[in-house]
C-alpha cells in the first residue's frame, strides 16, 4: 500500500536532509547529490527544501493520479 500524497509530502519533510541526500545518491548513483560531488563539479550543495522537493518527485511521478504539482507545505 502507498502512501497518501499528503502522508509522503509528510513523511519526506520530516527526514532529516543528511537521509535524503543520501536516499537521493542511492536512488541515481549518476547523479550530483552529496556536497562533495556538487563542489567539486561547481556546484553548491543541495539545500534540504530541494532535496525534499527531488524526492517527492521522484517518489511521485509514476503516480497515475499524480498530476505533477507538488503541494510542498
Amino acid at each position: 500500500m502507498e502512501l497518501s500524497e499528503d502522508a509522503l509530502l509528510a513523511k519526506v519533510n520530516a527526514m532529516p536532509r543528511e537521509k535524503l541526500i543520501e536516499w537521493l545518491a542511492w536512488n541515481d548513483v549518476h547523479g550530483l547529490f552529496l556536497d562533495e560531488d556538487s563542489i567539486a563539479e561547481g556546484y553548491e550543495p543541495l539545500t534540504k527544501e530541494h532535496a525534499a522537493i527531488c524526492v517527492f518527485v521522484v517518489m511521485m511521478r509514476d503516480r497515475d493520479s499524480w498530476d505533477g504539482y507538488a503541494k510542498l507545505r
